[in-house]
This record gives C-alpha cells, structure tokens and sequence, in this order.
C-alpha cells in the first residue's frame, strides 16, 4: 500500500481467504480496505473439447484508450462488478506503461 501510495500508482488486491488466513475478515478492513465482491473459483484436471467450432477472432493489443475501455466493459460484466468500478481501474493511462500489457479478443 506504502509503495503504491509513494509512486501515486492505482492498485487493488485480490485475495482468498485461505492467502489471508485466520485474519480473513479483519485484516483487510484494519487496513482500511473494502470488500468490492466475491468470486467462486474453478478447478479442473481437464477441460472438454468444445461442442461446436469455435468462432474466429481478432485479438487487440490494449494501447489506447478505446481498448482499456474494451478491456474494462469485458471485466465488468464477466465478474458482474460496477463497470464504474472496473472503468476507474482499467481505464487510467499511468496503469498502462512499463510492463503492463494486455490483449482482448
């Protein structure tokens, strides 16, 4: 959070109760952190071959504006979060320098 603070970076974290340990509730909020939602994960030794063709894609490199807004609109609704949420996240430009990079399809 210090460094985050420091470098005027956006952040958040992502994180399950068993990384969290028996402080799973308390800590984040001692934090001064907020619970935003709740996310069920999926584990699989192995995946089933599609049913139908899968349909062609063109896939973007994130580099401008109209792709974090793409990428952000893609996040808001697949995890069912605020897109404002997502939108004050993704969309500003400083989080998308250095080594950060992303693709949609």
């Amino acid at each position: 959070m210090a460094y985050f603070r420091r470098e005027n970076q956006p952040w958040f974290l992502a994180a399950g109760e068993t990384w969290l340990g028996d402080g799973a509730q308390e800590t984040p909020a001692a934090l001064g952190l907020a619970k935003t939602g709740s996310r069920v994960g999926m584990v699989t030794e192995q995946v089933t071959p599609p049913a139908r063709p899968l349909p062609e894609v063109e896939i973007r490199l994130v580099d401008d504006e109209a792709g974090r807004r793409g990428l952000s609109d893609l996040n808001a609704a697949a995890y069912d979060v605020s897109l404002d949420w997502v939108r004050d996240l993704a969309m500003s430009e400083s989080l998308w320098k250095d080594s950060l990079y992303g693709y949609n399809a």
